[in-house]
Parts: structure tokens; C-alpha cells; sequence
């Protein structure tokens, strides 16, 4: 069995200066992050095969839209 991801917390505040180092990491690294204010979670952010994959084992393939917006890079 493969090792779960690291999750890394840091706040809200943290995640918006370092928001470039986060990413790659996620989509390097396959960390995943917890980013907290005021003591809650407002958001964890994972690798995008990830997310899929919970989407599909929650049947909810429909969330998923890998179709990017225009202009979206």
C-alpha cells in the first residue's frame, strides 16, 4: 500500500504569500494543505488525480470539468 499524501496546514494569510510554492508542490509532491482562519478549516487543497478519484468513488464524476475556461492557462 502506498504511503498516504503529507498534509501540510498553514493559514489562510500563509497559503496567499506562498500560494506559487503550495501548488507545486501539490502537483510535484502530491502534498495536500489545510488551510485554516480563525481556528477552521476554510479549504484543503489536493493534486487533481486525487480529487478526481474521490469524486468518482463519491459518484459524483459530475463535478468534474477538466474542460479549462478560455483564456485559462
Amino acid at each position: 500500500m502506498a504511503d498516504s499524501p503529507k498534509t501540510v496546514n498553514l493559514s489562510v494569510a500563509d497559503l496567499r504569500s506562498r500560494i506559487v510554492e503550495v501548488l507545486a508542490r501539490i502537483q510535484y509532491a502530491g502534498e495536500h494543505f489545510r488551510a485554516w482562519r480563525y481556528r477552521e478549516t476554510q479549504a484543503v487543497l489536493v493534486p487533481e488525480d486525487w480529487y478526481e478519484r474521490a469524486c468518482e468513488a463519491l459518484g459524483e464524476a459530475g463535478r468534474i470539468n477538466l474542460v479549462h475556461p478560455k483564456g485559462d492557462q
